[in-house]
């Protein structure tokens, strides 16, 4: 009976010194990594404060990664940790057992009597680990203690956002050009509207700011296929009123037509009617009529060029854009931007005159005899680079008698010379011999 209780006692003593040590150990190599855990925490403690959110969220991820670090340094440490048997091994060499505990748990003697008062084996100092956990518990405490400023950085709502400005401006000039599909021009004033009816704090949110944005793409897109469809069907006009093949003028006329009648804006059918769209409906207007039409697709397409392009016809000074006169030399139609018409070709600068640099001229060279081609009466003032001016169709030709037969490619002048001489070596007396050692 006294030997049972004696083994319980050793091998309780033995349990928890292996359990301090293991504990210790443990502790000293998690304390580091705690501490950069509380930093993270503590910032967004604070940072849940000062947007004054709940900070359940942020405890509950403060111990989810605190339990998952403790036992990631616990797995690593392993290696390290004690068992009974060590504690065992320390307490004899400790309390000068010798190996008495060991022998005795082998069953080769009896367990040493329990002494009066236990010994004391190990002291243990935690300064440097209880320094890490301080300094963690004082980050949080801070965050959680510390006073938040209150309303210095908050939102300063002035007015719509300015995605929001440029649609209801590019709304307002749609609605000025009186061009646009009523219906399809009311459902974007309704979205755009939609927006605008949110309050300030809801307009500056990134859906709310990412749908004005959409929006603000949508109708600019739409505004510019307008302007462009009405500028192509005034250049088609404008062609057939200058003398272009009714056809061409006509087929320009049908593909404006289509552009204008797409997308999510398209044009009013009422004035869509007002086209011609077929060659016969464009030849039964005058040309007169024809270039009235083509003046007011221009205007209502927003390019017109009432304070752009000026003309002029003859020779001598015309006057340029600004207030500066710049001198011109040629004759026919002459385009300088400027405010109503001028006589010439002319330069100005915008606002200021000035005037281009003065031509220089050479001696003629001749450019041979040639013939002289005409281009067709194809209205070439819109033409930019790279767009198609015509095409033709041609088969090409093939003359049996002049097949020749086949021919020779060349033949040996000489031998080792030209192609066949990649083909022959000669190896010196030793590299032959070496050459049948190896192929033995």
């Amino acid at each position: 009976m006294l030997d049972t209780r004696s083994r319980g006692y050793w091998e309780g003593r033995a349990g928890s010194l292996a359990a301090r040590i293991n504990l210790a150990t443990w502790f000293e190599r998690v304390a580091p990594l705690f501490f950069y855990v509380a930093c993270a925490v503590a910032v967004a403690v604070y940072a849940f404060r000062r947007v004054e959110l709940s900070l359940l969220s942020a405890w509950i991820g403060f111990f989810v990664v605190a339990a998952a670090v403790g036992s990631w340094v616990a797995w690593r440490s392993r290696r390290s940790f004690f068992s009974s048997s060590d504690a065992r091994v320390f307490l004899e060499s400790q309390l000068r057992l010798e190996t008495r505990l060991t022998a005795a748990n082998s069953g080769l003697v009896s367990w040493p009597n329990q002494p009066g008062r236990a010994p004391t084996v190990l002291r243990w100092q935690p300064r440097v680990p209880a320094a890490w956990v301080g300094g963690a518990a004082a980050l949080v405490m801070l965050a959680l203690f510390i006073p938040v400023p209150q309303g210095r950085f908050d939102a300063d709502f002035r007015g719509p956002p300015p995605s929001l400005v440029e649609t209801k401006d590019l709304l307002a000039e749609l609605k000025d050009m009186n061009v646009a599909d009523p219906e399809a021009l009311k459902r974007l004033e309704e979205r755009a509207e939609e927006l605008s009816k949110l309050s300030p704090e809801e307009q500056y949110k990134h859906a709310a700011l990412e749908a004005a944005d959409a929006l603000k793409n949508q109708v600019a897109a739409a505004k510019a296929n307008l302007s462009n469809g009405l500028e192509s069907a005034a250049s088609a006009m404008k062609g057939a009123a200058e003398g272009a093949n009714m056809k061409e003028a006509a087929a320009r006329l049908q593909e404006s037509l289509a552009g204008l009648s797409a997308g999510v804006l398209p044009a009013d059918a009422s004035f869509l009617s007002q086209i011609p769209a077929s060659a016969l409906d464009l030849a039964a207007l005058s040309p007169a009529q024809q270039q009235a039409l083509a003046d007011a697709l221009q205007k209502a397409s927003g390019k017109g060029a009432g304070n752009g392009k000026g003309k002029g016809n003859g020779k001598g000074k015309g006057d340029g854009d600004g207030d500066g006169d710049g001198d011109g030399d040629g004759d026919g139609n002459g385009k300088g931007k400027g405010n109503g018409k001028g006589n010439g070709k002319g330069s100005g600068g915008p606002g200021g005159g000035g005037g281009p640099a003065e031509l220089t001229f050479g001696d003629k060279t001749k450019a041979g005899d040639g013939n002289l081609e005409s281009m067709g009466k194809s209205d070439l003032t819109n033409v930019a680079m790279g767009d198609k001016v015509g095409q033709s169709t041609e088969a090409p030709t093939f003359d049996p008698s002049k097949v020749e037969g086949r021919t020779s490619g060349g033949s040996v002048s000489a031998p080792a010379l030209g192609g066949e001489a990649a083909w022959v070596n000669h190896l010196t007396p030793s590299e032959k011999a070496a050459v049948k050692t190896f192929f033995k």
